[in-house]
């Protein structure tokens, strides 16, 4: 998990950390369209341009100056802009994760509606309390067939370097 902050450049075009739970389901991540400005406001898609044709990453909002994203997100020397998404998703087993030792991670997905690249580092939050951050999806060429993967934010490795970090209680 990498932590990005909004003072690193562009501008966090929303005050305070104000959380709608209201999100309309035809908004989707792929073929989607951006989150009304109201709406999960703690949410952003991190980009290496002002028009937010770069696409970089996902992120949460996690204090006033702190982003909380996955570390292959965030490069040195880089300016980032931000700009609001959202999707409901549900959680699932993570049972297709076969060779993979998968206490630090849990799985989430959603009938016709798919995370893909681009997203990594995006939160999931049920409840306005954030539990994981995207780590791996599909992709466009084979959207749908299997759940995202999340890295559980409250496995204790992960929950004490964002609360030392970024100095917020879980």
């Amino acid at each position: 998990l990498g932590g990005i902050s909004p003072s690193l450049g562009g501008e966090l075009s929303i005050s305070g950390v104000t959380v709608s739970t209201v999100v309309h389901l035809q908004k989707r991540i792929i073929g989607g369209q951006t989150c009304g400005k109201n709406e999960r406001q703690y949410h952003v898609k991190l980009s290496t341009d002002p028009t937010g044709t770069s696409l970089l990453c996902g992120g949460s909002l996690v204090s006033k100056q702190w982003i909380l994203t996955a570390a292959h997100c965030k490069f040195p020397g880089n300016i980032y802009w931000y700009t609001l998404q959202c999707l409901d998703i549900e959680v699932v087993d993570p049972r297709f994760l076969e060779t993979t030792s998968y206490q630090h991670l849990f799985c989430a997905k959603t009938p016709k509606v798919d995370i893909s690249k681009g997203n990594s580092g995006g939160g999931v939050v049920y409840k306005d309390r954030i539990y994981g951050v995207i780590t791996f999806s599909g992709a466009r060429t084979h959207a749908f067939v299997k759940p995202a993967v999340f890295m559980n934010i409250y496995h204790e490795s992960y929950l004490r370097w964002i609360t030392q970090t970024v100095g917020v209680d879980a």
